[in-house]
C-alpha cells in the first residue's frame, strides 16, 4: 500500500514539472519579443541613411521653442509717385522664436539699407507659418507690419544751415514710415541647427510724402537653438 501511494505521488510529481516546463516554453517566446520591443532588436525596420529630425519630435507633455537667428543680405527695389526709383541694398539681422510647435513663429528683423547716398533703418516684427515638407526643406509665409526710419538729402533752401557731414547746399531729413509686408520663403536645412533661408516679399510702406511700393528679396544663413 505504501509503495503504490509513493508511485501514485512520483508519477503527480512529474505530471506537475512537465506542465510548469511547457508553459514556460511557450511563454519564453512571448517574453522574448517583449523585451525585443524594449531592449532588443525594434520591430519597426530602421532604413539605413534616415536621419531623425528632433525638430519635429515633440514627447507628450513637453516642448521647448526653438530660437531662430539668421544673418542675411537684401535687395529693394522702391516706386513711389514723390521720388525717383531707388534700389537699396540691406544688412539684415533677425530673431525669432516658435509660439506654435511647427506652425507658428515670431521674428524680430533688424535692417539697414542704403541708396544714393540716403540710409534707412528698419523694424519688422512679423509671423512666419512654416509648412513641413522634408527634413530639409521648410517653405513659410511671412507677414506683418514695418517701422522704418528713411534718411534723404535735399537741397537746402537758402538761409538752412546744412547738417553735419553733409555736402554743402544739402540737407539730411529723417522720414518716418509706416507699412505691411508679405511674401513667401523657406529654410534649406543642412544640418539639424544650420541652414539657408531665402525670401521674397511685397512692402507697402507709407509717410508723409506719400506712397511708396517696394519688392524684396533676400538670402542668407540661419541658425537654430
Amino acid at each position: 500500500m505504501k509503495s503504490v501511494l509513493l508511485g501514485s505521488a512520483f508519477v503527480w510529481a512529474s505530471l506537475v514539472t512537465g506542465g510548469v516546463a511547457e508553459a514556460g516554453e511557450v511563454a519564453s517566446p512571448r517574453t522574448s519579443a517583449e523585451g525585443g520591443g524594449h531592449g532588443g532588436t525594434s520591430a519597426e525596420p530602421h532604413h539605413p541613411g534616415h536621419r531623425e529630425h528632433r525638430h519635429y519630435q515633440q514627447e507628450e507633455g513637453e516642448w521647448v521653442p526653438h530660437v531662430l537667428v539668421s544673418f542675411k543680405g537684401a535687395y529693394l527695389g522702391s516706386w513711389a509717385k514723390h521720388r525717383e526709383r531707388l534700389d537699396v541694398g540691406a544688412s539684415v539681422f533677425g530673431l525669432g522664436f516658435e509660439i506654435a510647435h511647427g506652425k507658428l513663429e515670431f521674428e524680430s528683423v533688424i535692417a539697414m539699407g542704403f541708396a544714393d547716398g540716403d540710409a534707412g533703418f528698419f523694424w519688422e516684427p512679423g509671423f512666419k507659418m512654416p509648412f513641413h515638407v522634408s527634413h530639409v526643406v521648410e517653405p513659410f509665409i511671412a507677414v506683418g507690419p514695418v517701422l522704418s526710419l528713411g534718411l534723404e538729402r535735399e537741397a537746402a533752401e537758402e538761409g538752412a544751415e546744412a547738417e553735419p557731414g553733409a555736402e554743402s547746399g544739402s540737407i539730411v531729413r529723417i522720414t518716418p514710415e509706416v507699412g505691411f509686408v508679405v511674401g513667401p520663403g523657406t529654410y534649406l536645412w543642412v544640418t539639424e541647427h544650420v541652414g539657408f533661408t531665402v525670401n521674397v516679399g511685397y512692402r507697402f510702406i507709407v509717410s508723409v510724402k506719400g506712397l511708396t511700393h517696394q519688392f524684396v528679396t533676400a538670402g542668407g544663413l540661419v541658425v537654430r537653438y
